[in-house]
């Protein structure tokens, strides 16, 4: 998110002790996850470009991935749910999973340009029901009910911090390379 680091999910979000405690209750499939840092230049656009050009290409160079779609999940929280939902519905090709945590792209989505929702295997949307960005979330969900397009609405109540985060992933994860 927006003010946070590549740090934020394990020092606040405590992500790795989520997804090892899911993956030992047998609730969450192995995966690899890499946290990056968001501000690639001042739009995120630029990130985009890094993430697509670089980051992903660098990781199934380095790692044992699966290196397709149907394996690769991207998801963010606040300016990283934007994020995950333009470049990650930008790019149904490389992503069948797209999840936004109290997204700031809701502020702006289009239904009418978002057929790639159509395409993915997930697309899972939460926000805590005092968050400010609560309001635009809502109507995102509710637009995509009107056109008919498959999603997972989380609200929960709180506001745009951690505590809402940290259940947030704790409900996306398991849903995470199902199909």
């Amino acid at each position: 998110g927006a003010g946070e680091s590549e740090r934020g999910w394990v020092a606040q979000g405590r992500a790795n002790f989520i997804l090892d405690n899911l993956l030992a209750a047998g609730k969450a499939k192995p995966m690899i996850v890499v946290m990056d840092n968001g501000y690639a230049g001042k739009t995120n656009e630029l990130f985009g470009e890094v993430l697509l050009g670089d980051l992903i290409p660098e990781i199934d160079r380095h790692y044992r991935t699966r290196a397709d779609r149907k394996h690769r999940a991207l998801a963010g929280l606040s300016m990283g749910g934007g994020q995950a939902m333009q470049i990650g519905l930008g790019h149904p090709e490389m992503f069948a999973y797209v999840g936004s945590l109290s997204g700031a792209g809701a502020r702006n989505f289009d239904v009418a340009k978002m057929a790639a929702v159509k395409q993915l295997a997930l697309f899972w949307v939460g926000c805590g029901t005092e968050d400010f960005l609560y309001p635009a979330n809502l109507k995102m969900h509710e637009a995509l009910d009107q056109a008919g397009l498959k999603h997972v609405w989380f609200p929960s109540p709180g506001l745009h911090d951690w505590q809402v985060w940290r259940l947030h992933l704790h409900e996306l994860a398991p849903k995470l390379f199902r199909e």
